[in-house]
């Protein structure tokens, strides 16, 4: 009598098959994951600097602002001073801030600046301190990226965003050319479908 059952190379061949099938749903859901957290910060972000464009057109100054004579309210400044956070204050013209907002990004998230990293919205609709136009990138880990650009005039857009693969950015320095943290490095920008950012 032959006894009815699995091989152990049937066995394995199946859980060779589920393990690639889970690898593929999670690398799908990691992308997913990372593109949602763009949008989410990129809305977060320009509902921000659409708060403080509308609080200088309005010429709306926070509670408890005042301007010690002969200063004079200059307007609202979105500061994204760390890839990190940013901070909104409302300005007098000495130059003293009186800070309105400020917000952690979440993690995984950074930004990437081009140039000063603070645009002062001017009152009454006088557009911004800006000599042309002022970007910030918002990136995840690997490639994905969006921008948002605020013009001289104060208008506010999205625009596609390369500078989202710096190394700068998302590795902190000498991990590149260490023997022991430039593999993981590799690994896990793998991992997230990229490619290594020391080569």
């Amino acid at each position: 009598m032959q006894k009815k059952g699995y091989t152990l190379i049937e066995i394995m061949v199946v859980i060779s098959i589920i393990a690639l099938l889970m690898q593929g749903g999670l690398a799908s859901y990691r992308q997913f994951s990372r593109r949602q957290l763009i949008v989410n910060v990129k809305r977060q972000v320009e509902a921000d600097l659409r708060l403080a464009q509308q609080q200088s057109l309005a010429n709306t100054r926070p509670d408890g602002f005042v301007c010690a004579p002969p200063d004079t309210f200059s307007g609202i400044e979105f500061s994204a001073s760390t890839q990190t956070s940013y901070i909104i204050s409302a300005v007098c013209s000495d130059g003293s801030l009186h800070p309105i907002k400020a917000v952690e990004l979440p993690p995984n998230a950074v930004f990437i600046r081009s140039g000063d990293p603070n645009v002062v919205f001017l009152p009454l609709g006088d557009g911004t301190d800006a000599s042309g136009e002022w970007q910030i990138g918002i990136c995840t880990y690997g490639v994905d990226s969006t921008s948002l650009i605020v013009s001289e005039s104060g208008e506010i857009a999205e625009r596609d965003f390369d500078g989202c693969s710096e190394v700068g950015g998302f590795i902190p320095p000498g991990w590149c050319h260490s023997p022991v943290w430039r593999p993981i490095v590799c690994a896990l920008y793998w991992l997230f479908g990229s490619p290594c950012p020391c080569d």
